[in-house]
C-alpha cells in the first residue's frame, strides 16, 4: 500500500469515526424508544454501525447520506424486534406508526429528515401523524371513560 493510499485510508476512518460518535446517541435513542429495551436498544444500535461499516469499507459510504442510512438500519432492526413481540403499553400503536412518532417525537426530527428516512411525502407524514394522534386521544378517552366510575 502506498503512503498516500495508507493516509487516504486514515483519514476516511477518522470521518467514519467521527460520524459513528456523532450520531451513536441519536440511533441508541431511536433504538431506545422504539424497543423498550436497553439491552435491545444496544444490539441495534451496534448492528446500525456494524452494517454502516460494510458500506464504508467498499467505499459506498456516503457521509450526508450516513445518518438517513442509520436510521433506516435501525428502523428495519426494530420493525423485525417489534413484529416478533406485543407491547405491554396500553395504546396500541402498529410499528410503522411507533416509528414515526419515535422520529418526529422522540429524536424531534423534521419532517423533511424523516421523510428522507421513511421515503415518504411530508404530507402523507402529516396525515399520518394527525391519525396517530386522533387515535391515541381516542385511546385515552375510552381508557379514562372505562377506568372512571360515573355517579349519578
Amino acid at each position: 500500500m502506498t503512503a498516500p493510499s495508507l493516509s487516504h485510508s486514515r483519514t476516511n476512518a477518522h470521518l467514519f469515526a467521527e460520524f459513528v460518535q456523532k450520531y451513536t446517541g441519536s440511533v441508541y435513542s431511536l433504538s431506545s424508544i422504539l424497543t423498550e429495551s436497553s439491552v435491545k436498544a444496544e444490539e441495534v444500535s451496534i448492528h446500525t454501525f456494524a452494517e454502516l461499516h460494510k458500506s464504508f469499507r467498499q467505499d459506498r459510504f456516503n457521509p450526508q447520506l450516513g445518518p438517513i442510512q442509520a436510521y433506516q438500519i435501525c428502523i428495519r432492526e426494530c420493525y423485525a424486534f417489534l413484529e416478533s413481540c406485543t407491547s405491554s403499553s396500553e395504546i396500541m400503536l402498529c410499528p410503522a406508526d411507533k416509528v414515526l412518532c419515535a422520529l418526529r417525537f422522540g429524536l424531534k426530527l423534521p419532517l423533511s429528515e424523516i421523510s428522507a428516512v421513511l421515503e415518504e411525502t411530508p404530507p402523507a407524514l402529516k396525515a399520518k401523524l394527525r391519525r396517530v394522534r386522533e387515535k391515541m386521544n381516542g385511546e385515552i378517552k375510552h381508557s379514562y371513560l372505562n377506568s372512571t366510575h360515573v355517579i349519578v
